[in-house]
Parts: structure tokens; sequence; C-alpha cells
């Protein structure tokens, strides 16, 4: 999703015009069929491998709450 920042900047800069059937054709081909439930790997324009993403995404998860729950017990058995 930060990639979409610098596209809104893009987006903004349109005519309205333009800027209004861009719009129009993002909401009916990304944003409907995207999400959690996986309906936009059927339409990603880039063709992006979303299961493998939100694997690698939870993982990083997991591993980051481990390591910051190892920290937290690291510290308090130093201040005992």
């Amino acid at each position: 999703m930060a990639g979409m920042l610098p596209a809104a900047r893009l987006i903004v800069e349109l005519p309205k015009d333009k800027r209004s059937k861009l719009l129009d054709l993002y909401k009916k081909n990304i944003y409907r069929g995207c999400g959690k439930s996986l309906a936009c790997h059927k339409v990603c324009p880039k063709e992006l491998n979303i299961n493998r993403l939100l694997t690698l995404s939870n993982k990083a998860a997991i591993m980051n709450s481990i390591m910051r729950r190892k920290r937290s017990d690291t510290k308090k058995s130093d201040n005992q």
C-alpha cells in the first residue's frame, strides 16, 4: 500500500475528467476485488503472489512479537 502514496499524488494532479475515469477503473478492477479474502489474486494487475505475501507478512508479525517478548523478558531479568 505504501506504493499508492506516490500514485495518489499523481492522480490528484490529473485533470478532473481523467482523474474521474482512472478512479472509476481503479474501483472496478482493483479496490472491489482486493483484500484478505484473496479475491484480489484474480484481478491483480501486477500478478502478485498474494498467498506468499500474506504468509511472509504473518511470519514477520509473529517473529516481531517473539523478539519483543524476548527483549521484555531480558529487561525484566536484568532488573532483578
